[in-house]
Order: C-alpha cells, then sequence, then structure tokens
C-alpha cells in the first residue's frame, strides 16, 4: 500500500493545495488507488516515482475541481455552440501526470490500452 502521507509531503513540495487543503487525505486515497490498481505484482511501493506518479494525479483532480468552477462557456448565435476552456493550469497538470507516469512506468503493468488524442 503506498503511504498517503508520503504522497501528501510530497504533494506539498511541488504543489499547492489552496483551498482543498482539508480534503487531501481523501483525495490522495483516490490517486494512490488509481496508482496501486496499475502496480506490477512485485513493484517496491516506496519508490519515489509512485510517489510522485500518486501526487501528481492528486495535484490533476485539484486542478481539475478548479477548472470545472472556472471554467468558460461560449454560445454562438443561431446553432448554439457551447465551448469550455479550462487553462493552461489543467494542460500543466496534464503533462505532470503524463510525465510521472513515464517515470513509473517500469512499475506498472500494461494490460490495458490508452485513446490519447494527437
Amino acid at each position: 500500500m503506498i503511504n498517503r502521507q508520503q504522497v501528501i509531503s510530497v504533494f506539498e513540495e511541488l504543489y499547492d493545495a489552496g483551498e482543498f487543503e482539508g480534503q487531501l487525505l481523501p483525495l490522495c486515497d483516490a490517486a494512490c488507488i488509481a496508482v496501486e490498481a496499475k502496480l506490477r505484482k512485485n513493484a517496491d511501493e516506496t519508490d519515489s516515482a509512485l510517489l510522485i506518479l500518486a501526487a501528481a494525479l492528486l495535484n490533476r483532480r485539484i486542478v481539475s475541481r478548479i477548472a470545472d468552477e472556472d471554467a468558460i462557456a461560449s454560445f454562438k448565435a443561431g446553432d448554439v455552440t457551447i465551448r469550455k476552456e479550462t487553462g493552461e493550469r489543467l494542460r500543466n497538470a496534464d503533462t505532470d501526470v503524463e510525465r510521472a507516469l513515464e517515470l513509473a512506468l517500469p512499475l506498472l503493468r500494461d494490460d490495458g490500452f490508452l485513446f490519447m488524442k494527437c
């Protein structure tokens, strides 16, 4: 089991908890469960790459919540077009998760596939 307190410590070193500081533990649990579900059989759960990945996922969850609240919708005359812009912070969080996944890849199972935008 990935140590939640270590993940929160890594998160606090890398990111700003902001208004979500009191909610870090349940959000951290969700991030750790997501990482643990993909671990290889003999992976070292204390490996720093896994802690960084869980912290990046935790940040992504927080930024996603903020982006949902701050999303800008635009409407077009005639046919209604709705467009949401999530902003640079969400794109940066996604990039952090991708980089952390690259680091942790040797510790994770490759038993699925992923659709990504090109």
